[in-house]
C-alpha cells in the first residue's frame, strides 16, 4: 500500500505520516527532504514556490518513491501535493497510490502553526509562517471520488481512525 498524505504546511501531515507508517509497517517518507537548497532559501525567504520549483521536487519525489517499491511493498509520505497536476505527475510514476487530504480552515491552521512556534520558541521548518496564504490560494482540493478527506481538527488519534477506516486497516497493530 503506498499513501500519500497532503494538504498545505502546518496542515499536520508529518505528524499524521509518522504516526499512520508503522501502523501499516511501511517507512516514512518526507517530501520537504527532496527539495532542492534554492527551494529551500526561496521558501525562507518568504518567496512562494511556482511550478518551476516544483515540478523537478516532484519528479526526483516520485522516482524516489518509485526505487522504494522495488524494496517495500508500500510507504507512507508527507508531501504537500497541492495542485491536480502535481498528484497527476506522482500517480503517473507511482500509480495505485490512496490520496489522503488533510483540510482545515486557514484561521485554524495559522493559529496552529503560530502555537508550535511560540512553544518551541523558534521555528523549526523552513517554510515561514507568510507563505501559508499562499499555499491556500495554490491547493486545489481534491474531490471525494480521489481522495480520503479528513478533518485534521480533530485529534490525531481521530485522524489517524478515520485514515485506517478508509484504508481498510485497524488502527491498532
Amino acid at each position: 500500500m503506498k499513501v500519500l498524505i497532503m494538504g498545505v504546511s502546518g496542515i499536520g501531515k508529518t505528524s499524521v505520516a509518522k504516526s499512520l507508517a508503522p501502523i501499516l509497517s511501511y517507512p516514512y517518507i518526507e517530501a520537504d527532504d527532496f527539495h532542492s537548497y534554492q527551494a529551500r532559501l526561496r521558501m525562507r525567504r518568504g518567496i512562494a514556490l511556482q511550478d518551476g520549483d516544483r515540478i523537478p521536487w516532484l519528479r526526483t519525489l516520485a522516482q524516489h518513491l518509485a526505487e522504494q517499491e522495488k524494496y517495500n511493498h508500500g510507504w507512507v509520505c508527507a508531501c504537500s501535493a497541492l495542485k491536480a497536476q502535481y498528484r497527476s505527475l506522482l500517480s503517473s510514476i507511482c500509480p495505485y497510490t490512496h490520496l489522503v487530504h488533510l483540510h482545515a480552515p486557514y484561521p485554524y491552521v495559522r493559529s496552529r502553526i503560530l502555537r508550535q512556534r511560540h512553544y518551541l520558541s523558534v521555528s523549526t521548518h523552513f517554510m515561514p509562517l507568510s507563505l501559508l496564504k499562499s499555499q491556500y490560494e495554490t491547493l486545489q482540493c481534491p474531490s471525494i471520488h480521489k481522495a480520503i478527506i479528513v478533518d485534521s481538527t480533530k485529534p490525531i488519534e481521530r485522524v489517524i481512525s478515520s485514515i485506517c477506516f478508509a484504508l481498510g486497516v485497524s488502527p491498532f497493530s
